[in-house]
């Protein structure tokens, strides 16, 4: 470390160089350049303190929408019918769907993968037919416009369609949840390995979790259980009605709801605080249920219970604030 010109000989133990230009006792300081952490120092107290305008200024928070990729099976299957509606399977989906756009259109950016991609010989893997974010009133067009796969050969390629999407830039984007929602109505009949896809996707630098939603009585559901599993959202939602799918839908769309939200400022450095409507006994810094901050992104993202009492609405104010010990009193 080097030292200021006022400590050219160095300092006695227990005491250090300080900013201004002098030794001064360990766990004091002097001037603001003493303090990490955001603090400054106390002229009266000689200590790092919270300080300037306390409180006075917090950040504010722009929500950060979920990347949604939707895995849709497009096999022959799907243009049977859903008991009780006279509707076939796609039909029913595309209508569940729809609502979901509805509601959540600038909430939440959606993609769309189409699985097979029904190719010659069958078994090929789902293409992204859509990148994120896609305006909803294209994905609604492009799910209109498919035609189903009936070509003979197998098409249901759940596994090897996950797998595809691994590492694509799409699902990829630091400080915002990146997330797939499979929906099938039938069994993996193309070599299979839609868990280890699913494990693959989870342990990504930047994880993506995997929902499964099983349409139809024809489903194996133990290999969607595999999947849900190792994706880390089991058990995975079975649904046999328009009801079924659509409160399956509502239940994940309920679940994937922000927790991420960006600064419009940078912070100097650390020293961040985070507090709950008001409440001065603030919001742990902790990955498990707490917040997390990721500087390149700049954004705060919250975790566990934290992320549970702001998706269940029980939050109506976040103060994110820099050098302070207490929320905003505004």
């Amino acid at each position: 470390m080097s030292l200021q010109p006022g400590c050219s000989g160095g300092c006695a133990a227990g005491s250090f160089c300080s900013a201004s230009g002098s030794c001064i006792p360990d766990g004091t300081c002097a001037v603001d350049g003493d303090c990490g952490g955001g603090k400054l120092c106390d002229a009266t107290t000689q200590l790092c303190a919270v300080g300037g305008n306390c409180g006075q200024k917090p950040f504010k928070l722009v929500a950060q929408a979920p990347n949604l990729m939707i895995v849709l099976d497009r096999s022959g299957s799907m243009g049977k019918s859903v008991p009780g509606s006279g509707k076939s399977r796609w039909a029913v989906a595309a209508e569940a769907l729809a609502q979901v756009f509805k509601k959540y259109d600038g909430k939440i950016d959606f993609g769309l993968s189409l699985f097979s991609a029904c190719q010659a010989q069958g078994c090929a893997p789902g293409v992204i037919d859509a990148a994120i974010p896609t305006p909803v009133a294209t994905l609604q067009a492009a799910i209109a416009a498919t035609k189903l796969c009936n070509s003979g050969h197998n098409e249901t390629v759940i596994g090897g369609t996950l797998q595809a999407l691994v590492g694509h830039p799409t699902l990829q984007v630091p400080g915002k949840q990146n997330v797939v929602v499979l929906i099938t109505d039938g069994a993996d009949n193309c070599g299979g390995g839609g868990a280890n896809a699913a494990t693959a996707l989870k342990n990504q630098p930047i994880p993506v979790k995997t929902y499964v939603v099983g349409f139809s009585g024809d489903v194996n559901k133990a290999e969607l259980s595999k999947i849900a599993t190792a994706a880390g959202t089991a058990p995975y939602y079975q649904a046999e009605s328009a009801a079924q799918l659509d409160a399956s839908l509502a239940a994940i769309t309920q679940d994937v709801a922000t927790c991420s939200y960006k600064l419009d400022e940078v912070p100097p450095s650390s020293g961040l605080w985070v507090f709950f409507d008001k409440d001065p006994k603030g919001v742990a810094q902790d990955g498990t249920n707490g917040w997390s901050y990721d500087a390149p992104s700049n954004t705060i993202v919250f975790h566990g219970s934290s992320c549970d009492l702001i998706k269940q609405g029980k939050v109506t104010a976040i103060d994110v604030i820099y050098a302070c010990d207490k929320p905003d009193p505004g």
